[in-house]
């Protein structure tokens, strides 16, 4: 019941630390590529039919992004994010933020996605930013950087451990009726 959604450029390292957290916490993975016409009504219909803890590797704080970057606006209004937000609490879950420096994320491009331009994934790694400054008081969440030639295996103990313990804490705050449990960064 109890989703961790990940967020952050492609070369961040997001896909390997949300398959990683899946495989170690035992939990269902879900990639969530661009959605349909209706993104605030999808994302909420996946909230809500959530039936085993999930780490979903991107999900409607993206739209927030990708939304103005490649379609000229976001499909999720203010209102739908505080709405989407609030089920988000609601389902004890826990947001990860992943960022990488412009070196590690021109490496990581480089390799595995060179139609993206290191321009294109600074622009997206800005709008990610601004989006976790306006959800901030929202969400539980949790910020992870992958440093320049550091391996992201390292800090993965640590993170899963984090995000384990967060949820936890969430599903109790959820129990016991407590809201705005706040935030670890």
């Amino acid at each position: 019941r109890v989703p961790n959604l990940l967020f952050g450029t492609g070369g961040s390292g997001k896909t390997t630390l949300a398959k990683d957290l899946a495989r170690r916490l035992g939990w269902a993975y879900a990639h969530h590529g661009p959605p349909g016409s209706r993104p605030a009504n999808e994302y909420a219909r996946q909230l809500l039919e959530l039936r085993t803890p999930t780490v979903m590797d991107r999900f409607h704080l993206g739209e927030r992004v990708y939304g103005p970057l490649l379609r000229g606006g976001s499909g999720v209004s203010p209102f739908q994010l505080r709405v989407l937000n609030r089920l988000v609490n609601l389902r004890g879950g826990v947001v990860v933020f992943c960022w990488a420096d412009p070196l590690q994320l021109a490496q990581r491009l480089a390799r595995d996605a060179p139609q993206v331009t290191l321009d294109q994934a600074q622009r997206a790694q800005e709008g990610f930013k601004r989006v976790q400054k306006e959800v901030e008081g929202q969400l539980t969440m949790l910020s992870y950087t992958a440093e320049n030639g550091s391996s992201a295996l390292r800090l993965y103990d640590f993170m899963g451990e984090s995000v384990r313990q967060l949820a936890l804490q969430a599903e109790l705050a959820h129990r016991v009726g407590v809201r705005g449990y706040g935030q670890l960064r």
